[in-house]
């Protein structure tokens, strides 16, 4: 092979060599958008999620979002299909954009399902039942008959947005909404939710009441925010500013006597002694 020959090889050898260099860079290149691309839609649905998570701990706004809907009383750690009565972005707040299953959710992402099913609360010691929560949760207000109606049980769950339109790990805690909901026995409809660190968990945890999310007619919405609090198993008490806290009227304080009623307790030098409660009238 003469000279030039040998330089032609060497030439198209080279071009070879380039262009295959050049695919690999520019597949290289595709995929890592690719990748980012993933990425961007991952952590838009992450940060869907927790905006949904922080809204679903207040009592009022996570009960219009899952009040109503029917959960299974008799296997209720199997996952169950729910619609989020709720949007996000700037959707209008209609059925059309609730978050569902075939819902078109952020970033272009195409949801395939989305499921309820209660777990463990990391609250109860391992050595207790923890499904449900609490078995036997029931309302003051307002009143029903039979008293059976009012009856309910408290679920610790975890709703999971799933989807095939992107690798996604539905399970991670991190890509969950963890709530409480309260299901009302007779009819298996969730009737209250809320999250772990709100009024309504402080009402039933430490007062030892049920959170009522529904509103009273005829008070103001500052002055009926003192009632969701309901008492459940033991009577709510008002005490007086006498140093004894009991009443020497028969009648409660205006602002609590649509619940509190005056009961008597024992008579002091010949001055009867009363006590505001506000008992729970289903049981």
């Amino acid at each position: 092979m003469n000279k030039n020959g040998s330089v032609m090889v060497m030439v198209i050898i080279c071009t070879a060599v380039i262009a295959v260099t050049a695919l690999s860079l520019m597949s290289l290149l595709a995929n890592s958008e690719k990748q980012n691309a993933i990425r961007r839609k991952q952590e838009s649905l992450i940060e869907a999620i927790k905006s949904l998570n922080v809204r679903m701990q207040d009592s009022l706004d996570c009960t219009a979002i899952l009040g109503g809907q029917a959960f299974s009383l008799t296997s209720p750690t199997s996952k169950q299909n729910i619609v989020l009565r709720a949007t996000y972005g700037s959707d209008p707040l209609n059925a059309a954009n609730y978050i569902k299953a075939g819902k078109v959710f952020v970033d272009d992402i195409q949801l395939s399902r989305v499921q309820i099913q209660a777990i463990k609360d990391p609250k109860i010691k391992p050595t207790l039942p923890s499904i449900p929560v609490n078995g036997d949760l029931r309302y003051a207000y307002p009143t029903v008959s039979p008293k059976s109606l009012a009856r309910m049980k408290k679920f610790f769950v975890e709703i999971r947005l799933l989807t095939d339109s992107i690798p996604w790990n539905s399970n991670s805690p991190d890509n969950t909404i963890q709530v409480y909901i309260k299901v009302n026995k007779s009819t298996g409809l969730i009737s209250e939710c809320h999250g772990s660190n709100s009024p309504a968990e402080t009402c039933e945890v430490v007062s030892q009441g049920t959170y009522n999310p529904n509103p009273i007619p005829g008070l103001p919405t500052a002055q009926e925010l003192k009632f969701r609090c309901n008492p459940d198993r033991k009577c709510f008490s008002i005490k007086s500013s006498q140093p004894d806290g009991l009443f020497t009227s028969n009648n409660c304080p205006s602002a609590y006597n649509k619940f509190y009623e005056p009961q008597l307790v024992g008579e002091r030098s010949g001055q009867k002694k009363y006590i505001c409660n506000w008992c729970n009238p289903h049981r």
